[in-house]
């Protein structure tokens, strides 16, 4: 099982929008936070439907659950992501690691 720490570099941090989609493989388990809510608390997981069902109820949650402003939020940023092609244009700085090849 493969699971992939993003809260550093998921949401167009890397030139894609999650870091590991540079190694080329697919996580089991996606842990996201920081970038997801332009600041404000927010965290979520996500991952293969049978390993998401495995947990019992209330086993997945944490400190950042989901608010409705913070909701909000991770809306907005999803929707400047893709409309200014944040992804592509980060790897484009000059102050910025080129990712792996």
């Amino acid at each position: 099982m493969l699971i992939a720490d993003e809260i550093q570099t998921g949401f167009a941090r890397t030139g894609k929008m999650f870091g590991l989609e540079h190694a080329g493989v697919k996580a089991d388990v996606l842990s996201m936070a920081k970038g997801l809510a332009g600041g404000l608390p927010l965290s979520a997981i996500t991952g293969r439907a049978d390993v998401m069902d495995a947990s019992n109820p209330g086993g997945l949650g944490g400190t950042y659950a989901g608010n409705p402003v913070a909701c909000a939020a991770a809306h907005a940023v999803l929707d400047v992501i893709e409309e200014e092609s944040s992804a592509t244009r980060q790897c484009d700085r000059q102050d910025h690691p080129r990712p792996l090849q």
